[in-house]
């Protein structure tokens, strides 16, 4: 049997960074989204680098190409997301999904929402990042579930006006 062996990749991180979930993509991505306006202003703000998970990306190529069947939306964004300077595609192993899975199931939240939650914990803790990361959403409900549990380190952006539970 082949051995496919996956380079490990280093990213130089920015200490102001945050990922962007799946309805930030969608809302920047499609001009008749409702928050879209708000969507471009809060990502021009040079507040936070901005961050994409594949998760994220993925579940917003589907949720652009799939539902809203707007395949050119999906290929502005990509086109956007590949611009140089703009947000740093994050990539993932696969084997941390499993700790996305039980806070998926044990808090009841989407995997996506989890990945990045656990993405935004273990970016924080292994470059030693005060404040956390953030996770920027236009539904902080799944992200509201799980901070301040113990033992994890993020923050939640909320996009809607553009606030942070870090109070910056």
């Amino acid at each position: 049997m082949p051995n496919w062996i996956v380079p490990e990749q280093i990213y130089d991180l920015p200490r102001n960074i945050a990922f962007l979930d799946t309805n930030v993509l969608v809302s920047l991505a499609n001009p008749n989204d409702g928050w879209h306006e708000q969507t471009i202003a809060a990502l021009d703000m040079a507040e936070y680098r901005w961050a994409i998970a594949l998760g994220s990306l993925i579940e917003a190529w589907n949720f652009l190409v799939g539902r809203a069947r707007r395949k050119e939306f999906a290929y502005d964004l990509m086109t956007w997301i590949l611009t140089p300077g703009n947000p740093i595609l994050v990539g993932d192993a696969i084997e941390p999904v499993s700790t996305a899975h039980l806070y998926s199931q044990r808090y009841a939240i989407d995997l996506v929402d989890a990945s990045l939650i656990d993405l935004a914990d273990r970016v924080t803790k292994a470059c030693e990042l005060n404040p956390a990361v953030h996770v920027a959403t236009y539904d902080t409900r799944d992200f509201l579930r799980l901070f301040g549990v113990s033992g994890l380190s993020f923050h939640v952006y909320d996009m809607r006006d553009t606030s942070s539970t870090s109070g910056a």
